[in-house]
């Protein structure tokens, strides 16, 4: 079983900090560390007033949401849940997809749905009438996109001849995409085109205005799950598509061992992924509860590592980085011993030669007595391993607000190190800063 967080500003008016660059990127590292393998964002560009004053939520957009998280993380899915296909032209659907997929190193997972809301079609010119066979469309001329080789079309709203849009994914034969819904219609299309389901929740209330078939219990989804499956082996698709759910009945932080034997009667049914929403005022009490979370229940799931988009090594170097960028932004000065050798030389600007941990920790102290809040982030990290020992390079950005003055300082650069493989992981043992 694999989770993917549902990041934490499906509600109205989330918290504003929640909303910026260095709060995603962080929640993103956290979820990462406490052993999510996904993080999902879904899409509702102009929501009808009516939907939001009853069950609705504000939503940021997606593809620019999955990029901040792809740089604060190694190998975290990045999920469309879900992308409105009938929304978009299918070549700048292709577009966006392939350069997000490219710059990621091959992590996006294209989560696409019809779509239900007829005022948001409204309010964007698209006929609700004509969605699915907008989606149908979109989906087929999608896939023929990704191939870079010239397109021809004749489509309902537009006309390609010979259009070719380059450079394509990473991901090969292409990004794994994903339906969502729970309708005859919606397994035929997994069955036949794509690689999961995301089939969702659904109470008879709920199906007028989902505009989707009911969905209430596991022995319903376990069924249509079989008959699923049973459909890809007969069209000669022998891989079993992936399933994406949620666990209803119980919380994971509350009650975590209830939620743990719902898993397992959800894993037994055949349900891969399961999406997982862990909400918070603030960066700090989202991500502590992400470690309850991973605490609490990943760890004992045994949830694999996210597919392999750098190897072992990479990851854990790339975690390293957090842990110290972590280690600063909390004034957690001691923490620098799972980052840095006991015998560590450092040399940072004003400071070219610092000697041993304990003249780091010191350093480190004294730099930040007088700022208030800082954000560091560390991305762009490329290591290149031999044996035990390692050289390394990382780009940073450090946002400081110092006691007194009125806006931030940013600072940028890059990090030089030389890191070695210790029983208790990786350190870094020689360290260069230097400043843009």
């Amino acid at each position: 079983m694999r989770f993917s967080l549902t990041y934490p500003t499906v509600m109205l008016d989330p918290p504003a900090e929640l909303l910026t660059a260095e709060g995603l990127a962080s929640i993103a590292a956290a979820a990462e560390e406490a052993g999510f393998a996904g993080i999902g964002f879904p899409e509702h560009p102009a929501t009808p007033q009516s939907w939001r004053d009853g069950a609705g939520h504000d939503s940021v957009d997606p593809f620019l949401a999955l990029t901040v998280a792809a740089t604060a993380t190694a190998g975290l899915r990045l999920l469309t849940f879900l992308a409105v296909l009938p929304y978009r032209n299918p070549f700048l659907l292709a577009k966006t997809t392939a350069t997000l997929d490219r710059l990621s190193g091959g992590r996006l997972t294209l989560g696409v749905g019809t779509g239900y809301l007829e005022g948001e079609f409204a309010a964007l010119g698209v006929d609700f009438g004509e969605r699915n066979a907008l989606f149908d469309e979109a989906l087929e001329v999608l896939r023929l996109a990704w191939t870079g080789e010239p397109v021809d079309w004749q489509g309902r709203s537009f006309t390609a001849d010979g259009a070719v849009s380059r450079p394509t994914p990473v991901a090969t034969p292409r990004p794994p995409v994903w339906i969502g819904g729970n309708s005859r219609l919606t397994r035929r299309r997994v069955a036949a085109l794509a690689e999961g389901w995301a089939p969702v929740p659904t109470s008879p209330a709920q199906v007028l205005r989902r505009r989707t078939a009911p969905l209430e219990s596991l022995d319903r989804l376990a069924g249509w799950i079989r008959e699923l499956q049973e459909e890809r082996e007969q069209l000669g698709r022998l891989a079993p598509a992936d399933v994406l759910y949620m666990v209803t009945d119980a919380d994971p932080i509350a009650d975590p061992e209830r939620y743990l034997d719902s898993v397992q009667r959800l894993a037994d049914i055949g349900v891969t992924w399961l999406s997982l929403g862990v909400r918070g005022r603030s960066v700090a009490e989202v991500t502590d509860r992400l470690a309850e979370v991973g605490e609490r229940v990943l760890a004992r799931v045994g949830a694999p590592a996210p597919p392999p988009c750098a190897d072992a090594d990479v990851r854990a170097v790339v975690a390293l980085h957090r842990t110290y960028a972590d280690a600063l932004d909390r004034r957690e000065f001691d923490r620098l011993d799972r980052v840095f050798t006991a015998d560590v030389v450092a040399g940072y600007p004003g400071h070219e030669r610092i000697v041993g941990l304990p003249a780091l920790v010191a350093f480190m102290r004294d730099s930040h007595a007088d700022v208030a809040r800082t954000v560091h982030r560390v991305v762009d990290v490329a290591v290149t391993v031999d044996g035990d020992m390692a050289t390394g390079t990382a780009a940073k950005r450090n946002d400081l607000l110092r006691a007194g003055d009125d806006g931030q300082t940013v600072v940028t650069g890059r990090y030089t190190d030389e890191l070695v493989r210790t029983p208790e992981g990786w350190r870094i043992r020689s360290r260069r800063s230097t400043h843009a």
